[in-house]
């Protein structure tokens, strides 16, 4: 039986104290400076938070960041929330001086850039909309990173499995108004033999974990609001 190093155990037991800590530590602000409770607080509003992370997935690259973000492994997980932090607050860094800018307006079409005026309004508000962004991007990571990882715990298994390779690969293809599902790989090959280019669309929790795994978020927790609403 494999056994960890001691290196990588200390790495997650120290990961997870501190999540377990920023979750206490946020009970207690929460509660005593905006009096409400942190728990019910993640409850109702991180449905908005994790569908908003999964629209943003789609738009994100890096594969590798998203996967770490749904793992079981607390030192992956702060790590993923670091680099996705530290990429975004990247990309809202203006040009380097000296770099000369390359606009991306499809030629002849004439929106109002060059004018100094609204160019200059617009440095204006971008400056004043990165600081917010940047402020809300700490905000979450401080306040709705730590419970994410407890919820993308259990949120997470079906896209892990599939990672795993644990699910039945399907794949299912539309003729003539029928949806036909192939599980196997021999029906898959088959199929795709005498299908046309497009061939047959996958469909696997595999493909876009993180995505799967906030929509599955957001969903635990819409149906935890209705119970607590109903029952609390």
């Amino acid at each position: 039986m494999a056994r960890l190093r001691p290196g990588p155990v200390v790495s997650v037991l120290v990961a997870f104290a501190i999540l377990v800590g920023l979750v206490l530590l946020n009970r207690w602000v929460f509660r005593v400076v905006f009096g409400t409770d942190y728990l019910l607080w993640y409850l109702h509003t991180g449905v908005v938070i994790s569908l908003a992370s999964g629209l943003l997935a789609s738009a994100w690259d890096d594969a590798e960041v998203r996967f770490n973000l749904i793992s079981q492994n607390p030192a992956v997980f702060i790590a993923g929330c670091l680099q996705l932090l530290g990429i975004f607050v990247f990309s809202l860094s203006p040009a380097r001086r000296g770099r000369k800018p390359r606009p991306t307006a499809s030629a002849g079409l004439d929106i109002g850039l060059d004018s100094p005026p609204a160019a200059a309004l617009d440095e204006f508000l971008y400056g004043l909309l990165a600081l917010v962004m940047f402020l809300l991007s700490l905000a979450w990571l401080v306040t709705a990173a730590p419970l994410t990882y407890f919820v993308n715990l259990i949120a997470g298994v079906p896209a892990r499995q599939g990672l795993r390779g644990r699910l039945s690969a399907t794949h299912a293809r539309e003729q003539d108004g029928q949806v036909e599902l192939l599980e196997t790989d021999e029906e898959i090959d088959r199929q795709r033999a005498a299908a046309p280019p497009d061939g047959a669309a996958g469909l696997s929790f595999a493909r876009d974990p993180f995505a799967v795994t906030q929509a599955t978020a957001a969903l635990f927790l819409w149906l935890g609001g209705i119970l607590y609403d109903k029952l609390g």
